[in-house]
């Protein structure tokens, strides 16, 4: 399996130093570098995209727009997002996502709709190797450009 390397430019912990991995908690209201991935020698760039709505009618209609909103509401885990959002009475107008785009040619390789705790895959199954590029080379054991499989 190729090896991906990943540089956090935003924390993917929360402020408790909990592992987080879903768009909201990545979400300032615009497009937001947070990582570059590295796999078989190329450079891909991840960005939080898209603006953040949720509304809470439980609670006269709290509107929560970036991922600082809601950890200070205490939402703070995977776990906790999941439960408030399937709590009746919450609305999801806009939600976010996360793009991933070559570092090379700014192209978009894929969208991520859910969470990203395993971006690695997600690279992985996304991203075409053209092995008569010259820049990639295959070794004796497989791998590519020096990465194990």
């Amino acid at each position: 399996m190729l090896e991906v390397k990943i540089d956090w430019v935003i924390p993917n912990v929360n402020p408790s130093g909990v592992s987080i991995a879903s768009p909201e908690f990545f979400s300032d209201g615009s497009s937001t570098f947070i990582a570059t991935a590295e796999l078989a020698g190329r450079k891909y760039s991840i960005f939080a995209e898209g603006d953040m709505e949720i509304v809470d009618n439980t609670e006269d209609g709290k509107t929560y727009y970036c991922s600082d909103d809601l950890f200070r509401a205490g939402i703070d885990t995977d776990k906790i997002l999941g439960e408030f959002l399937d709590t009746a009475g919450v609305e999801i107008r806009n939600n976010p996502w996360f793009a991933i785009y070559d570092g090379a040619t700014g192209e978009e390789v894929v969208d991520v709709f859910y969470d990203i705790s395993d971006i690695s895959d997600i690279l992985r199954k996304s991203v075409k190797l053209d092995l008569n590029d010259p820049t990639l080379w295959l070794c004796e054991c497989g791998c590519v450009n020096g990465a194990t499989r």
